[in-house]
């Protein structure tokens, strides 16, 4: 036994014996909290814990973990040895034996699997035979099996146990691994790791192994041993970027980029899983990231099949940037691209670092980097360059920070200088894996570097002969750990301020297409048959065959999973093949798991749905995937479906079939080009015929050649804009009553419930009182669990005294013990049932004249005090009465039969606020105060996250709010919150250092809040129709007062109004003119102390306001959009240029 990071003083120890045994007893008392922090490694690793094993030592589990795996590794067969013998002929080298080998068990055997093991499960791997044969495994099947092919190749191999994450203590032996590999045995006894499980992994062992704990299995027992560490330069993203500025500010330039070793690995590992035009759409979004303007006029991402681990990953882009320079006067300002801070896991890994300081490590997890070198010519016309920043590079044991921009001497008027590589940005954190080839990766780094002083000599000379100004430039970004201890991290914290400053610093001047791509699966018949006994009762028939035809379409397509619930239907799958070559496969009843949906376990109350999940064998590229299911639904509320006859796929033929008796009516709807766009006269798409048998009315509706949908950011619902057809055969007159009858019997007599809402609302004196404590109770006291309304017979629904015992339901059970408590308060409430689905006008009518139970699938509760509007059950204890999500939504009110719409108060309504007040020194430092007030939702969701925050959690998350604003700044007053009235107010203020940059006479910084990338576009082009599926309310106030001296405003963001099309709403700028004067008091700050401007100082005065409302786009008028976006977030909307007078 063993006690690591031990507290003093927490733990006591005894031991004694009892009846022959002896007894060990740990006593423990009075241990202080620990908080977590972003990126610490997981808490049983560092804090206070007690080891304790009955195992002899590390050798004892090698050993028994290779007698577990041998009869497995033994089970081999004749094709698996002509396999091998295929991979290596004519290889003579031991490496590319092993690599031919690795790379054939990576991307051929499936990561997918099932236990059917007796003992062991977990643990003990397939047969290897059965992995072979199958062609899908998990990770021990593929460690497994790639040891035993490695052995028939006549290498000494093993399965290897290994613990991807932290390294274990190893004082102590266990059996706690959660992952499986493979080693081969070298000359000097040494190993050689690698990982079979990736399947696009160009490395044998991926970087995210290393300095990782493994267990070799031996037949002679192996000690604990840790994984080698890769290093930074073998992780690099090289890009070379070049390009021209015309005279009128527009950039015309072309990016390559290459990814080496776990930067190749996540990349590719991340676009192997996506469609090709979703990986353009990735780049599009990198560039704008960096060039906020541009526009990706062409791409080329290499290799085309993205399991080709021969070549490395590389990405040739090329684009255009209109109007990049800040300024339209005789000075401008120009924006150096870097394309290299916004690619690269470099970029990601440090976005975890609001704290300002640590207790526990940081996880960088992999050493890697990025090295860009640039080349850029500026035309004569914009003249020339009179200021360049100046740097100085960064260098220790953790990080190393270089840049380097030169400039032509002919056109420079100032003083040669380094350039800014600029924050590498806190992005999400890119998950995946992998190193090999590492001493080529090396030495193409080394060779891009070379590369780079040539181009720069070239640039030299050609100024010679020709006009203009060429910047030439490198950068290079490098963390060269995968851990940083507490102190390392402050050093850390401090050379991010470092490069934040660089970021912010510009030069001062003197002024095709994506092509279709190919699918994943190829949808050659859907067939779909329902046979309706009644408006309650129907049988449905689903047939399917489709082809794989990419590595994405084998993942996509390997499983078959169907959801269902037993109390009212039941689900058979009557077949299931995978046909290869001619040879079909059938699923076996091994492959056939049945699970229960993830609510179950905290909801058993509920009828239990189930999954039936079945893994299809042998599904690779080229297979033909064939399976028929029955669903018997029983006792329904009315039939209703929609068939949306366009999908991501192309479809050859789908065809749906409808039985049902003559004297049921229904409603169909069928529209060729989608319910909300205009109709147009062109050919059927879904082709419709009837006719009678056996005493029924038979429809058939069949389309053809339907070409697959470009997948792209910000679809509207397909039924929007696709062949689709809807049957239905209910109404809401009928249903509406049907639910209020089965609500309002759950709801009455309940004694329990009534009783409770007494006494909560005993001391209250309004109704308004009375509200609010039954709300807060029920939101305190019944946790949400369980399905919605439309996924449950009626007959579940639970009456309020057994919520109440129970202490958790769901919205349906939720809604009917607030109505029970509301009422037995002497109040008169009503349930309504509300549609959270979309707010546009035409999606909306569909949903209403053509009912299905999903519509209205969730139940609320609506009071009237006075003249306004209560709905209660979908917000909390920490909502302002009165708000609501459902705003803009349609409701169902069963008691009065009709469809409204909520329309929340204009106080109530969703909105943030933001006020900012920058005073700046002469030496560009910055006292900042910040207020952020919260209507409607917004004040909820603040008000909880403040209220249920821990001391020292709130300290954390207010040390990122700073760091938000800059990596310099450092809080001057603890962050203040005040949600007792309405709105929620928060309010903080920091200190600055160097915030603007002073350049001379000139003074630059950009505004700290502004409106950019307010829609998220990545891209210039939209195939397909846009959608803004929510509202949006945003008002930003910033006042700047300027320091003594500096009253010329050279460059500022101008005043301007934009209509978003498509009736979105409106986005607006308004600045006030530079004045001398004092700036009133803020609204709403009355309780919270701001210090008041210089008097005499100047001020200015932006305002940003937004005030989006839904929409869908027709793809024409994208382009309308794009450029509101492109002027909202270019630079010089957000970039502020002064000098002294």
């Amino acid at each position: 036994t063993v006690l690591k990071d031990a507290v003093a003083g927490t733990v006591k120890y005894e031991k004694h014996e009892r009846q022959g045994r002896t007894v060990h007893r740990w006593e423990v008392r009075e241990v202080p909290r620990f908080y977590a922090e972003p990126g610490m490694p997981p808490a049983y690793t560092v804090v206070q814990r007690l080891l304790v094993s009955t195992l002899p030592d590390w050798k004892a589990v090698s050993s028994w973990y290779w007698r577990l795996c041998q009869p497995r590794l033994e089970a081999t067969t004749p094709e698996m040895k002509a396999q091998v013998d295929k991979l290596t002929e004519g290889l003579t080298d031991r490496q590319k034996k092993i690599e031919a080998i690795f790379q054939w068990v990576s991307q051929q055997i499936r990561y997918m699997g099932i236990t059917t093991e007796d003992s062991s499960p977990g643990w003990e791997p397939h047969d290897v035979k059965m992995t072979f044969e199958n062609r899908h495994g998990v990770c021990r099947d593929k460690a497994a099996l790639l040891a035993a092919m490695l052995r028939l190749a006549g290498f000494e191999a093993y399965p290897v146990l290994i613990q991807a994450g932290p390294k274990k203590d190893a004082e102590i032996p266990n059996v706690q691994f959660n992952h499986a590999i493979t080693a081969v045995r070298n000359e000097d006894g040494s190993y050689l790791l690698m990982d079979s499980t990736d399947e696009s992994t160009k490395d044998l062992l991926p970087s995210y192994l290393c300095d990782c704990s493994y267990l070799v299995a031996h037949p002679e027992g192996e000690t604990l041993q840790t994984s080698p560490i890769v290093p930074c330069e073998e992780n690099m993203v090289l890009v070379e970027t070049t390009g021209t500025i015309d005279a009128q500010g527009n950039l015309t330039g072309e990016s390559k980029i290459r990814f080496q070793g776990i930067n190749d690995n996540v990349y590719r590992g991340y676009f192997a899983r996506i469609k090709p035009e979703e990986r353009r759409r990735y780049f599009e979004g990198v560039l704008k990231a960096s060039i906020t303007t541009a526009a990706l006029t062409d791409f080329d991402l290499q290799p085309a099949n993205m399991q080709d681990t021969s070549a490395h990953l590389s990405v040739h882009m090329k684009f255009t940037a209109k109007d990049i320079l800040v300024g339209k006067g005789a000075t401008v300002m120009m924006p150096v691209p870097r394309v290299g801070t916004k690619v690269g896991l470099v970029n990601f890994i440090i976005g975890r670092t609001g704290l300002q300081k640590r207790r526990f490590p940081l996880k960088t997890d992999y050493a890697c980097g990025v090295r860009e070198t640039l080349s850029l010519h500026v035309d004569p016309a914009v003249d020339s360059f009179v200021s360049l920043p100046q740097f100085t590079p960064i260098e220790d044991p953790t990080l190393s920070w270089k840049q380097q921009l030169d400039v032509d001497q002919a056109s420079w008027r100032g003083r040669p200088a380094l350039a800014s590589r600029g924050h590498p940005g806190l992005a999400s954190r890119v998950e995946g894996v992998s190193p090999s080839n590492r001493g080529q990766d090396a030495r193409d780094t080394k060779e891009q570097g070379q590369d780079a002083l040539a181009t720069k000599e070239q640039g030299r000379d050609a100024l010679a002969t020709g006009g203009g100004t060429t910047i030439q430039g490198q950068s290079e970004f490098l963390i060269k750990v995968v851990e940083l201890d507490p102190q390392q991290y402050l050093q850390l914290k401090e050379s991010l301020k470092e490069i934040e400053y660089n970021e912010r610093k510009m030069p001062v001047l003197a002024r095709q297409m994506a092509t279709d791509t190919p699918a994943d699966v190829a949808v050659l018949d859907y067939q779909v048959e329902y046979n309706l006994n009644d408006a309650h009762n129907w049988i449905e028939r689903h047939r399917v065959t489709k082809k794989v035809l990419t590595y994405k379409g084998v993942k996509d397509n390997a499983e078959l999973k169907l959801d269902y619930n037993p109390v009212w239907e039941e689900v058979k799958l009557v077949k299931a093949t995978v046909t290869n070559n001619g040879q079909a496969k059938a699923v076996s009843s091994q492959e056939i798991n049945l699970m229960d949906a993830a609510w179950v376990a905290s909801a058993p109350r509920y009828p239990a749905a189930k999954t039936l999940v079945a893994s299809l064998p042998a599904v690779e590229v080229g297979s033909v995937i064939e399976y028929e299911y029955e669903r018997l639904r029983r006792e329904r509320p009315f039939f209703g479906v929609t068939h949306i006859f366009r999908g991501f796929d192309p479809v050859e033929q789908q065809t749906v079939k409808l039985a049902a008796p003559g004297t049921l009516a229904l409603q169909i709807l069928k529209d060729d080009n989608g319910v909300a766009v205009p109709d147009e006269v062109s050919p059927t798409v879904i082709a419709e015929t009837t006719q009678q048998q056996d005493g029924k009315t038979v429809w058939q509706w069949q389309a053809q050649g339907q070409t697959p949908l470009k997948r792209e950011d910000s679809l509207p619902p397909l039924q929007s804009f696709n062949p689709v057809l809807r049957v239905t055969a209910g109404d809401w007159r009928t249903y509406s009553q049907q639910v209020l009858a089965a609500l309002t019997e759950a709801a009455g007599g309940q004694t329990a419930a009534e009783r409770r809402a007494r006494e909560i609302v005993q001391s209250a004196k309004t109704s308004r009182e009375k509200i609010v404590a039954i709300r807060d109770f029920v939101a305190k006291n019944i946790r949400p669990a369980g399905p919605g309304l439309a996924a449950l017979p009626l007959s579940a629904v639970t009456k309020a005294d057994r919520t109440l015992a129970d202490g958790y339901g769901n919205m349906t059970d939720r809604a009917v013990l607030l109505h029970a408590m509301l009422q037995a308060a002497g109040l008169r409430p009503e349930f309504v049932l509300v549609d959270y689905g979309s707010t546009v006008e035409p999606l909306q009518r569909f949903e209403t004249r053509y009912p299905t139970v999903n519509t209205f699938d969730s139940v609320l509760v609506r009071l009237r005090d006075g003249a306004m509007e209560i709905y209660l059950n979908d917000t909390n204890q920490y909502a302002e009465l009165g708000t609501t999500p459902a705003d803009g939504r349609l409701v169902l009110a069963p008691a009065e039969n009709k469809v409204e719409t909520v329309s929340l108060a204009p106080e109530k309504k969703t909105l943030r606020e933001y006020e900012y007040r920058v005073a700046l020194t002469p030496e560009g430092h910055a006292r900042i105060a910040v207020t952020r007030k919260n209507y409607g939702e917004w004040f909820g969701a603040r008000h909880k996250l403040f209220y249920e925050m821990p001391p020292e959690e709130r300290h954390r998350f207010y040390q990122e709010m700073v760091a938000e604003i800059s990596q310099a700044a450092v809080a001057d007053a603890n962050l203040a919150t005040d949600f007792t009235s309405y709105p929620g107010v928060e309010f903080f203020r920091v200190q600055v250092q160097r915030y603007a940059v002073r350049d001379g006479d000139y003074l630059y910084f950009e505004l700290p809040r502004t409106l950019g990338r307010l829609f998220g576009l990545r891209s210039d082009t939209h195939e397909n129709p846009f959608f803004q599926g929510a509202d949006q309310s945003l008002r930003i106030t910033t006042t700047v007062e300027l320091p003594p001296g500096f009253s010329t405003v050279v460059l500022a963001p101008g005043q301007k109004q934009w209509r978003l099309p498509a009736n979105g709403g409106t986005a607006q700028v308004h600045v006030a003119q530079p004045r001398g004067e004092g700036v009133p008091p803020l609204e709403g700050q009355d309780k919270i102390q701001t210090a008041a401007p210089r008097e005499g100082a100047t001020v200015l005065t932006f305002v940003h306001e937004v005030d989006l409302d839904p929409f869908i786009l027709e793809s024409a008028g994208y382009a309308d959009l794009v450029d509101i976006e492109k002027q909202l977030a270019h630079a010089e909307a957000r970039t502020v240029l002064v000098t002294q007078k």
